[in-house]
């Protein structure tokens, strides 16, 4: 992986960047399942010009009259926006369009890209792979941090022993119903200090992609990055992966 920009660097120099001419194959990077278009193939290109640039294997599922199914195209991280009045990470695609016009750069390299793929898949490493690499918790960790906080809230309320649900009307109702009330207020305030599993997945995407100066929240359209500074959700990463290692050591 810390190879990645320096194996793409002899391919985009003048005249290099050809498929034929190719010495090795670039290193793909299979993203997280983000639940729309599945886990994607990312590579990073250092483009001449641009600096650092991620460019992402399309599923065509997201805007299939665009036809860009297993097209190579660019992307700058995962940015917060709102479906259906839920926030919900959003894929960062070029400020100039989804697809680059022809005579752009970006386009070039994704065509290019597209070629060097179907003559031969690039070989492939998971983003948890590299999370592992880094020290940073794990899917898992963050799974079980949330269950941690859930359970130690639970238990520390009396909430364990709600009771059955009774009538309606009825005192054993009330007290079912008051019980539900406050499960829900323990879920959303541990949910406010730890990321829920897809949103920590793209998190860890954004904090590959910066590791490497490819992350690009110029081309977010306003949006906010996740584990950016700013996150009005969760705060910035450094604090995330601390919420989740207390959280496990608790």
């Amino acid at each position: 992986m810390k190879l990645l920009l320096e194996r793409w660097r002899e391919y985009l120099e003048e005249g290099a960047f050809d498929v034929q001419s190719f010495k090795a194959l670039p290193q793909a990077v299979q993203g997280p399942n983000l639940g729309f278009g599945g886990a994607r193939l990312f590579v990073v290109v250092d483009v001449q010009g641009l600096g650092p640039t991620a460019f992402y294997r399309s599923s065509g599922t997201g805007t299939p009259e665009l036809g860009t199914e297993n097209m190579w195209l660019p992307a700058g991280g995962l940015a917060w926006t709102e479906k259906d009045g839920k926030p919900q990470a959003w894929l960062v695609k070029f400020s100039g369009g989804k697809i680059p016009p022809e005579d752009h750069i970006l386009h070039e390299v994704g065509v290019r890209l597209g070629k060097a793929y179907d003559k031969k898949p690039f070989p492939v490493t998971r983003i948890w792979d590299w999370v592992a690499s880094k020290g940073y918790p794990s899917i898992q960790d963050a799974k079980g941090a949330f269950g941690r906080c859930i359970d130690q809230n639970f238990s520390r309320l009396g909430l364990d022993d709600i009771p059955p649900k009774g009538k309606e009307g009825t005192p054993q109702r009330q007290a079912y119903d008051e019980g539900i009330d406050e499960k829900r207020r323990v879920g959303k305030e541990c949910l406010a200090g730890i990321p829920a599993v897809t949103d920590y997945g793209a998190m860890m995407l954004n904090a590959w992609l910066n590791s490497l100066g490819a992350l690009k929240p110029d081309w977010a359209a306003g949006k906010i990055m996740l584990a950016a500074t700013n996150d009005p959700y969760y705060g910035r990463f450094k604090d995330v992966v601390n919420k989740i290692k207390q959280a496990l050591q608790e």
